[in-house]
This record gives structure tokens, sequence and C-alpha cells, in this order.
């Protein structure tokens, strides 16, 4: 199992376009084998996913998902990309609730996919990782587990899928992804996740990047003194 995921980790971390496959390969020769020294575990679970998500393939071009002319090519690729990041938190979600508690996946897990839906860009991109966030709010609120609770980055990588996504959260209204991401940011202040400034600036590109006639200096204006009044509160 260790020569597998320094392997997997090799290719996670590289910038080769077939890091992903070649993770995946990987990973399904360990599940074909038999051999209980080869057993996945989480480290070879989180490089995995890590692959997929770091993949070029995993993230087009952020100007061209937005304006909706990514190539039908990339598009594809970036589809798969997050597939396969998706079905490997699946698959640690269905091992842990098997009984393997080795396998529970964790913030750092979940994050890892929100980011996959982000880079990728592709058409329902932005909708999968606010249904992420959803379900990681959920499972911490019927559980209190903290492995589970969404951090400051994690709310970030979501505002971050908003900004760069095509306008997929409800019609095509493009101020639903303005109003999806203030809900998200003062849900993250009412559970005392405290933002830095990429969430300031993940916000500041939803609004910039969707804001139809929205005037973007005054909300955040707004958002600065409703902070503010927040923090005072706290005092």
């Amino acid at each position: 199992t260790i020569a597998y995921n320094t392997i997997i980790s090799g290719w996670a971390n590289s910038k080769s376009a077939e890091g992903g496959e070649r993770a995946q390969a990987l990973y399904d020769r360990m599940l074909s084998d038999g051999n209980k020294y080869n057993k996945p575990n989480m480290k070879t679970m989180h490089a995995l996913v890590l692959a997929w998500a770091k993949s070029p393939h995993g993230h087009q071009n952020r100007q061209s998902s937005r304006y909706g002319v990514a190539d039908s090519g990339e598009s594809r690729a970036g589809e798969r990309a997050v597939r396969m990041v998706r079905r490997g938190l699946d698959d640690m979600i269905d091992a842990y609730r098997s009984g393997d508690k080795s396998m529970k996946p964790n913030v750092r897990t979940y994050t890892t996919v929100i980011n996959a839906y982000g880079r990728s860009g592709i058409p329902g991109a932005a909708r999968n990782a606010t249904l992420l966030l959803d379900e990681m709010e959920r499972e911490y609120e019927e559980t209190g587990d903290e492995d589970v609770k969404p951090n400051t980055i994690t709310y970030t990588a979501v505002l971050d899928a908003l900004a760069w996504s095509q306008n997929d959260i409800g019609n095509e209204d493009t101020h639903d992804y303005a109003v999806t991401a203030e809900n998200i940011f003062n849900r993250m202040i009412e559970k005392g996740v405290s933002p830095d400034i990429r969430t300031y600036n993940a916000v500041l590109n939803v609004w910039r990047n969707h804001r139809g006639d929205m005037d973007v200096g005054a909300n955040m204006k707004r958002l600065l003194s409703q902070l503010e009044t927040e923090e005072n509160k706290t005092l």
C-alpha cells in the first residue's frame, strides 16, 4: 500500500495531463489484485481525489467557462475529472458506512471535491458545490462531528465555484449567483466561521462576474458594514 500511495501521490502533485488517469489506474489495480497488503486506505483515497482535482482536465480556462465558450473536448474531460473526484468521495463514504472507520471523509476531503467543482467551470459545477456544502452542514448539525464541519477554506471554495461557473443555480437570472453567494456568506458568519481576504475576494468575483445591474461597490460596502455589526455584538 505504501508504494502505491507514494506513486499515486506523485501523480497528484504532478502537472501532467495524465495525472488523474494514471492515479485511477493504480487505484483500480489495488482493488483488483486481491492482495490484503495493497488495500486502499485513507491516504490512497485522498491522493486519488487530489490527483483528479488537480488534473489539468479538471480545471478549464476560467474566462472561457464564464462565457460558456469552453472547447467541447475540454468540457468532456472536465466532466470526467469532476465525476471521478466525486466517485472517490463516494467510495470513501461507502467504505466508512460499511464499517471501515479508517475511510471516514473529513473537511479536507470534502473541500478538495468542492475545489474540483470550482476549477472545472462545467455546467452544474456551482450547483454541485453548493449541494455538497449543504451535505456537510447537515451532517455536522445532525452528528456534531467536527471532522466534517465546513471551515473558511470550504466556504471560500464554494464562493469561488459560484464566481467562475456558468449560471446554473436557478433560472436564467444572473442575480441568482449574487444572491446565493451572499446567503452563503451570511450562513458562514452565523455559524461562527470567520472569513478571510480570499473569502471577500471570492464574493467580489461573484458580484463582478454575475452582477447584472448590481452596484458591486455599494454591495461590498454593505457587506463589510454588516460584518462590523456582527463583530460588535460579540464584544
